[in-house]
């Protein structure tokens, strides 16, 4: 039996009334006074008083009303306001509603993109000054981690919320390492075929996808990693090396040269560097594939006046193993550093994608495993030299077994707990002995790389770019064993960083002459900015479930937060602009005491619902660093520095039971070093907190509880993710309000008096569809259980897009048709209690348990 019920059609009836009638009532209000503007529910409060005070109107597309992002307006001495059509964005967010800016000076634009490819993202600066204005990834506006596709809402939204347009744009640097951009977007009659096909996304044709205002470049996948790095380095000259799994195409690279394709700059523009393997036109030849790009190096100098050059030293081409037209592009058949590792993500957890989680597994090994384990499991994956004749050798036998990911129970460990507990399962056993194994290669081979590549250069600093450089232990490594006097990762090593490296070279390198206009690291908060009327309606809109307190006093503000940690609670931060790259960096963050080693399996398992053998960082004040961590800089010491939490350090031993939360298995920790400079707010978090314990550091992981989702981005994302912790975190310091999840009216023990049930009225949050779903088996004594799951768009923990929560039973959905606003629980459990569910009886308790469950969803508030 199927059922679907659409439930209410009231308020969607009247939304739809009001959306049909607002070109209308936006036309007859264009020629009204100033002081006549009356807007409808669909502009924020900021937009209502911007347009009643006669500032100039602009297009606000869907995903910016979706996320509260707006610029300043652009002053005209009168408005004018039109409606060029019903165009929905393809997400299906609601309507894109333009405004004509009637004035503002236009701002010469600097674009880079990585798009088409996953972790989509764009970096936008100011073309005359090279002053950043925007580091975004498509995942945070998507809610889809690492998602790849087009740019075009990613674009759109991120121009509005710098208050700029796509007139702005004077030039555009993309890369997509699967394919060229330029060419696969130069027909664009086939483009807006195939989208009429849906065999891509409309916005694919669109403007803002396809920016055809500006002038074009396409940069190559290492060139653009490496000018990440190079052209915000701390140094005026150093060696890059990139390191990750696949490349640009030599065919690419080769088919460009050879046209004389002046739009298009790869590493065949540059003179000199080994190329390996040196019989490469042989192999070429031979192949039945291709080749790409798996390690390279360069060096980099800048000059007196500020001009960046950049040099090869050596590449590595691998040959396309399978083809690139298979699931992944072939990623993980890849015999490059990145790939080898990528694999072993895959046969660990199914997953190409889930490095991170393999380097974290890795030191459980030496506690799972016997000694004969170690030598009869987990044999020598990738062994040689890959910027050499030798080349690198894989052991492609043991990483062709079945992925683990289904039988791998990882039980009841505990990493704050000096891995207390066995692993439920022989197969995590096995999982840890490939992640140390896998580690332990890629750490040899890269070290030994690096090192001779020092040698030969002899330079003296080192800047680390491409997936690889996300593995914090390999980072921690390099920076503390080879000599370099100083080493720079930046926030996104990884392809999200490929957009800011496409911008750099655009400022940078793409003409004659160009001069350096990044002085240092990129501030690593560049995402948008939220006013706090946003902020106020996130909060407003999510009352049914909030206690919410404003507290104006900044000083206050940290002082309480810091106090909270201190007694034990888990406390969710969220400040300012979002962090670029993947790590939460005290903007986005999830924050706990380090001295409560209970907090590693309560913050894995009930907060963020992940394996329990996750580890977490230490954000940890820069000048006490030294003190607790072997070999980090503090003050008045030399060492290293990890601002961007990229480095790996062995905590002093002596220190290690105090902070036995932030304390891998290993006597590693994954830490952030917090400066003064960098970040004022959260240092002083840090200091108060420091001041109350004893210890510099908290415990910090993202603030993301939702399963496959990105960090939270907007401030409603951020109470969503908070709701869908269901308590486990305690607070929600979000701007200047202090936040705690309301207790559920209903008693815990399901009973009521006849008097409290008739004051207390739920209201579900929204409109909603739901559907159940029986099966039915030739086995009459098997049991027939229903499946109801429910669609709330409006929900505060609503899945993205029409994503659906699942519920308990058909009667919980019924008492959300009943939910009102108006039907009190009396007269549910008067209705439900007396006439039942079809043959089935409904008791009190029942239906009382049914309404705490959905509150505890937010489905319905009282």
């Amino acid at each position: 039996r199927t059922g679907h019920r659409h439930a209410p059609l009231r308020r969607a009836t009247a939304a739809s009334a009001m959306r049909a009638a607002l070109p209308l009532l936006l036309l007859s209000l264009a020629a009204a006074p100033a002081a006549a503007f009356t807007f409808p529910a669909l502009a924020t409060p900021g937009l209502r008083r911007q347009a009643a005070a006669g500032a100039g109107a602009r297009c606000v597309s869907a995903p910016a009303l979706r996320h509260g992002i707006l610029g300043a307006l652009p002053q005209s001495a009168a408005t004018q306001l039109s409606v060029r059509g019903a165009l929905h964005s393809r997400s299906g967010r609601g309507a894109l509603l333009r405004m004509d800016a009637g004035g503002g000076a236009r701002v010469p634009l600097v674009v880079g993109l990585n798009k088409y490819s996953h972790d989509a993202a764009v970096c936008i600066a100011r073309r005359d000054t090279g002053e950043t204005l925007l580091i975004w990834s498509k995942e945070r506006l998507t809610r889809k981690k690492h998602d790849a596709g087009d740019t075009a809402d990613l674009l759109q939204t991120a121009l509005e919320s710098i208050d700029r347009s796509l007139e702005d744009v004077e030039l555009v640097v993309s890369n997509n390492h699967h394919f060229r951009v330029l060419p696969y977007e130069a027909n664009r009659d086939q483009l807006a075929w195939s989208a009429a096909l849906g065999h891509v996304d409309a916005s694919y044709a669109s403007e803002h996808n396809l920016v055809p205002g500006a002038t074009h470049r396409e940069l190559s996948h290492h060139l653009a990693h490496a000018w990440s790095a190079a052209a915000q380095a701390p140094f005026a000259s150093g060696l890059v090396v990139v390191m990750d799994g696949m490349g640009e195409s030599l065919s690419a690279m080769r088919a460009a040269k050879a046209a004389g394709d002046g739009e298009y700059y790869s590493d065949l523009n540059l003179e000199g560097g080994a190329q390996f393997p040196a019989s490469l036109d042989e192999l070429v030849s031979a192949a039945r594939h291709g080749f790409r790009e798996s390690e390279t190096a360069y060096t980099f100098s800048t000059s007196p006046d500020g001009a960046i050059t950049l040099k090869p030293v050596a590449k590595r081409w691998v040959e396309e193993r399978s083809p690139p037209t298979l699931y992944n592009s072939g990623f993980e058949n890849m015999e490059s550093l990145g790939g080898v590792y990528s694999r072993a993500s895959s046969v660990i957890f199914g997953d190409w994608n889930a490095c991170g989680k393999v380097m974290g597994l890795a030191p459980w090994d030496s506690l799972w495993s016997s000694e004969a384990a170690k030598t009869s499991e987990g044999g020598t994956y990738m062994e040689g030299a890959p910027l050499d004749e030798a080349g690198l050798k894989v052991n492609w036998e043991g990483l062709q077994v079945p992925p683990l990911n289904s039988k791998a129970k990882y039980g009841d460990v505990d990493a704050g707990a000096a891995g207390t507990g066995p692993p439920a399962s022989a197969e995590a056993v096995v999982a840890a002995r490939i992640a140390a194994a896998v580690q332990r290669d890629l750490e040899q081979v890269a070290m030994a790389t690096v090192k001779r590549l020092k040698a030969e250069t002899g330079e003296a600093n080192l800047c680390i770019a491409g997936g690889v450089g996300l593995n914090s232990v390999l980072n921690g490594r390099l920076a503390r064993e080879l000599g370099f006097t100083e080493t720079f990762v930046p926030a996104y090593p990884g392809d999200d960083g490929i957009a800011v490296g496409c911008c750099a070279w655009g400022l940078h390198g793409a003409s004659e002459g160009s001069k350096a206009a990044w002085k240092g690291p990129l501030s690593p908060y560049q995402g948008p900015a939220y006013s706090d009327e946003t902020v106020d309606e996130a909060v407003e809109a999510a009352a049914g479930w909030l206690n919410a307190r404003r507290v104006e006093d900044e000083g206050e503000l940290v002082q309480e937060t810091a106090e909270l940690l201190a007694s034990g609670k888990v406390v969710a931060w969220y400040q300012g602009r979002s962090e670029a790259g993947p790590r939460a960096l005290g903007h986005r963050s999830i924050l706990a005491d380090p001295r409560n080693a209970s907090m590693v399996s309560h913050i894995n398992v009930r907060v963020k619902s992940r394996e329990p053998f996750r580890p977490f960082a230490p954000s940890c004040l820069a000048p006490h660093a030294h003190e607790w961590f072997e070999g980090m800089a503090g003050e008045g010491v030399t060492g290293a520095v990890s601002p961007y939490m990229s480095l790996t350090a062995d905590v002093i031993p002596a220190k290690r039971r105090d902070i036995p939360a932030v304390t891998h298995v290993d006597g590693t920790s994954r830490l952030q070093t917090v400066e003064e400079s960098a970040e004022p707010l959260y240092f002083r978090l840090i200091s108060a907190f420091f001041k109350l314990t004893g210890i510099p550091m908290v415990l910090n992981t993202s603030f993301n509880t939702l399963p496959k989702e990105p960090i939270t981005e907007s401030p409603s994302d951020g109470i969503r993710s908070f709701l869908y912790a269901k308590g486990a975190i305690h607070t929600l310091v979000m701007g200047k309000w202090v936040l705690t999840r309301k207790d559920c009216p209903i008693p815990t023990d399901a009973t009521i008096t006849i008097e409290e049930a008739e004051l207390l009225v739920p209201r579900r949050a929204g409109p909603f569809i739901f559907e159940t779903t029986e099966t039915v088996t030739d086995d009459s004594s098997a049991a027939n259980v229903p499946r109801t799951r429910v669609a709330m768009p409006a929900a505060p923990t609503a899945p993205p897009g029409e994503g659906w929560v699942v519920l308990t039973d058909p009667l919980e959905a019924e008492i959300l048709v009943a939910a009102d606003g108006e039907t009190s629980v009396a007269d549910m459990l008067q209705e439900f209690v007396t006439k039942g569910m079809e043959d089935d009886d409904v008791t009190a308790e029942e239906v009382l348990e049914r309404l705490a469950h959905l509150y505890d969803l937010a489905l319905l508030s009282f």
